[in-house]
């Protein structure tokens, strides 16, 4: 099942009952079949044998190197499930920042405004 991406999405189901979805939560297909792409986290890169999702799992400079290539990397959450230090400093790197030592998450989302990086 695809997994809410960082915003809350609200549908009326057959019945008129209205359903509420949250961030990170896993989404029915009758419901999926209702949304667009928009609605959903990050979808998983794969490297070699390693699936990883920066949203969802600490980054690595692993997770930095299986999304370099690709021309469709959004930023993380800026809090809440996806939304770690650890993502914020990965998606800064694939966007080309050099980071100082020791910033912290909201150090990082800053120094992507500086550098005029999507955040």
């Amino acid at each position: 099942m695809p997994k809410i991406g960082q915003h809350a999405v609200y549908l009326a189901g057959d019945n008129g009952q209205l359903h509420t979805f949250l961030p990170g939560e896993d989404v029915p297909k009758w419901a999926a079949d209702q949304m667009g792409e928009h609605c959903f986290a990050a979808p998983k890169h794969r490297k070699g044998e390693v699936e990883t999702d920066l949203r969802h799992a600490d980054a690595s400079e692993d997770d930095t190197d299986a999304i370099e290539n690709d021309a469709d990397v959004t930023p993380p959450p800026h809090g809440g499930p996806g939304g770690s230090r650890q993502a914020w400093e990965a998606y800064a790197r694939v966007s080309g920042i050099e980071l100082e030592e020791g910033l912290t998450r909201d150090g990082i989302i800053e120094a992507c405004r500086r550098a005029d990086v999507e955040v």
